[in-house]
C-alpha cells in the first residue's frame, strides 16, 4: 500500500475545485463537595447523595463518545456488578443537548425485575445527569444488575465497539464487552439486547456496605437468560462511529423501525451534533503550546487553538477544540494539516477567523495526508478555499458540517469536500465519507468549476454514502473505477438545480461508479424525488 505524504505528486490536470474516567465520587453530606467535570455541572439532586458513592465512569466525558443519530425512543442501560454487598441510591447518564424529553432511570435485576424507577428533573443542558432513588436498592455482591434510563426521543451518547477501560469504582466492574445494553419502545423495559460491544454511559450510584472492600476484577457472566423483550422485526440502525471500513454494520432490532434514511435526514451533520458543546465540551483556555506537533500521541482537548495547526507526529488526538484562523495567507496554508498516521480530529470547531487579513487568498480549511485519519463531528465554516481535502488512504470522514464559505470571486476555484487523485492510480485504500453536510454557494460564470463534493476518475474504494449537498457548479462532481455513491441527498437550498449548472456531472465517466439511493431534497429534511447520475 502506498503512502501518500506529498500531494503535489497528485494529477495536476485534475479540476482542483471541480470537485473518563476519574476517581471515586465524594458527595455532599456534612459540606463534603461532587467533584464535577469542568465542562458542565451535575443536576441538583447530586447535591444530596450519600457520602461514599461509587461510580463506574467518573466525572469526566465518555471516551470516544458520539450522538446517535437515532430519534426512536429507547432504554439504554450498562450490566454492572458489586464486589461487596451495598445499595444503589440512583443512576446517572451522560448528556448532549440532542438528547431531549423526559429521561427515567431505573434499576433491574439480571433477569428483568425492576427493583427502582425515578424520574430526572432540572437536567443541565449538557453533561452528567443524576437521578435519586425514594429508597436505596440493597445489592447482593457478585450478582449482576442493569442501571438504564429512557432516552424518549434517541440521539443519545454511544461508543460502538467499546472495550470498557478499568472503571473507576473499587467496587463495581463490567464485563469488557457487551455490557450496553438496549430495548426499544414508548416507555421503560428492561434492556436485553446488544450491538457490536456499544456502551450507553449510564451507570449506578453505589454505596459500599460499612466495613466492605471491594475489589475491581469483573464477576463471571451470570448463566441465567435475562427475560427477553418483545421482539419486533428486524430494521436497520443508524450508524454514527465511522467504520474501519466502509461496511455497514448489522443493526439491532427495534420495536418501531427507525426512519429511513430515504424519508427524514436522520444523522445528517449540523449544530446539534457538530463541534464542542455537542460532544460536551466548552473551551476557553488558550492554546500555547506549539502549532506543529511533533510529538507522537500528542493529546490537545478543549482548548481555543489558533489555526495553521500542523501536524506532523501520529497518533495525536484533537478533539474539542475552537481552532481559529488561519494565519498564514499563502495559498497552501491549511487551519489544520495532517501529515501523521492514525490521527484523530474530532468535535471541533474550524472556523476562518484570523489576526490577519486571510481572506485575500483562497485559504484551506482542512488537509488530511496521513494514513487511517479520522476526521468527524466537525464544524468547519468560514473557510476562503478548499473545505477538507483527503490525500491519505483509509480515510474516514464522518459527520462533519462544512458550511458559509467566503465568497471569492475572479477565477478563484475551491471545494467543499475533495478527495484527488492519480489518473490510471489503481491502488486507492477505502475511504469512508458519510452523514456530512456540505453547503457551498452557487457561483457559476468566472468562478470556474467548483463542487461541492469532488472525487477522482480511479476511486476503486470510495464509499460516499448518506451526505446533504447544496450549491456548487456541480454538488457532486466525477467518480468512476468503482466508486460507490448510496443514499446521498441533493438540496435545493441555493439552487433549483442543486448545483448551478445542475447536481452532479462526470459521474462514472472513466470507468464504472456504483449509484443508488441518490434523491432530491427541498429542504434538507424530506427526501424528495429519486437523482438518476
Amino acid at each position: 500500500m502506498k503512502h501518500r505524504t506529498n500531494p503535489a505528486r497528485l494529477r495536476s490536470g485534475f479540476p482542483a475545485a471541480a470537485v473518563i474516567f476519574g476517581a471515586v465520587i465524594a458527595v455532599a453530606v456534612g459540606g463534603a463537595s461532587l467533584p464535577v467535570n469542568a465542562l458542565t455541572a451535575p443536576s441538583p439532586a447530586s447535591a444530596t447523595l450519600t457520602a461514599g458513592s461509587q461510580t463506574l465512569w467518573g466525572t469526566s466525558a465518555p471516551r470516544d463518545g458520539v450522538v446517535d443519530g437515532d430519534t426512536s425512543s429507547v432504554e439504554l442501560g450498562t450490566d454492572f456488578s458489586p464486589s461487596a454487598t451495598g445499595t444503589v441510591v440512583g443512576v446517572r447518564f451522560w448528556k448532549t443537548a440532542a438528547n431531549s424529553g423526559a429521561h427515567v432511570g431505573n434499576l433491574w435485576t439480571s433477569g428483568g425485575t425492576r427493583l427502582a424507577t425515578a424520574k430526572f428533573t432540572s437536567e443541565t443542558a449538557s453533561g452528567w445527569q443524576t437521578v435519586l432513588f425514594a429508597k436505596p436498592v440493597a445489592l447482593t455482591a457478585g450478582k449482576h444488575y442493569v442501571a438504564s434510563y429512557l432516552a424518549p426521543r434517541g440521539r443519545y451518547t454511544t461508543t460502538v465497539d467499546q472495550n470498557a477501560p478499568a472503571v473507576s469504582s473499587k467496587s463495581l466492574s463490567v464485563n469488557a464487552t457487551n455490557s450496553g445494553r438496549y430495548s426499544y419502545g414508548s416507555s421503560s423495559a428492561f434492556p436485553t439486547k446488544t450491538w457490536r460491544s456499544s456502551g450507553y454511559w449510564v451507570d449506578p450510584l453505589f454505596v459500599p456496605a460499612a466495613g466492605t472492600t471491594g475489589t475491581a476484577s469483573p464477576s463471571p457472566t451470570p448463566t441465567t437468560s435475562p427475560a427477553p423483550a418483545p421482539t419486533p422485526a428486524p430494521a436497520p440502525a443508524p450508524s454514527t462511529t465511522p467504520a474501519p471500513t466502509p461496511t455497514a454494520a448489522p443493526a439491532p432490532a427495534p420495536t418501531t423501525a427507525p426512519v429511513s434514511a430515504q424519508s427524514t435526514n436522520a444523522s445528517f451533520a449540523g449544530s446539534s451534533n457538530t463541534g464542542p458543546i455537542a460532544a460536551g465540551f466548552n473551551p476557553t483556555q488558550k492554546y500555547t503550546g506549539p502549532l506543529t506537533i511533533t510529538t507522537p500521541g500528542t493529546v490537545i482537548k478543549n482548548q481555543i487553538i489558533p489555526a495553521g495547526l500542523r501536524i506532523e507526529a501520529s497518533d495525536v488526538t484533537i478533539q474539542g477544540n475552537i481552532i481559529e484562523g488561519p494565519t498564514d495567507v499563502s495559498w497552501d496554508q491549511a487551519a489544520v494539516h495532517v501529515n501523521g498516521d492514525r490521527v484523530k480530529i474530532l468535535d471541533n470547531t474550524i472556523r476562518g477567523n484570523s489576526a490577519t487579513d486571510w481572506s485575500q487568498d483562497p485559504i484551506n480549511g482542512i488537509k488530511l495526508v496521513g494514513q487511517f485519519v479520522d476526521f468527524s463531528r466537525n464544524n468547519v465554516y468560514g473557510i476562503a478555499g478548499d473545505g477538507v481535502s483527503i490525500y491519505g488512504d483509509n480515510a474516514n470522514v464522518v459527520g462533519n458540517w462544512v458550511h458559509d464559505f467566503v465568497f471569492r470571486d475572479g477565477g478563484v476555484h475551491y471545494d467543499g469536500l475533495h478527495y484527488p487523485g492519480q489518473a490510471g492510480d489503481s491502488t486507492y485504500a477505502p475511504a469512508l465519507i458519510k452523514d456530512n453536510t456540505v453547503e457551498l454557494w452557487v457561483s457559476g460564470g468566472s468562478s470556474g468549476m467548483t463542487a461541492a463534493m469532488g472525487f477522482p476518475d480511479v476511486a476503486p474504494k470510495v464509499v460516499v454514502d448518506h451526505n446533504l449537498l447544496a450549491g456548487g457548479n456541480y454538488a457532486m462532481w466525477g467518480g468512476g473505477s468503482g466508486i460507490t455513491y448510496t443514499n446521498n441527498w441533493f438540496w435545493t437550498k441555493f439552487s433549483p438545480n442543486v448545483g448551478y449548472y445542475g447536481p452532479s456531472a462526470y459521474i462514472g465517466q472513466v470507468g464504472s461508479a456504483t449509484w443508488t439511493g441518490n434523491v432530491f431534497t427541498a429542504d434538507g429534511k424530506i427526501a424528495g424525488p429519486t437523482l438518476g447520475k
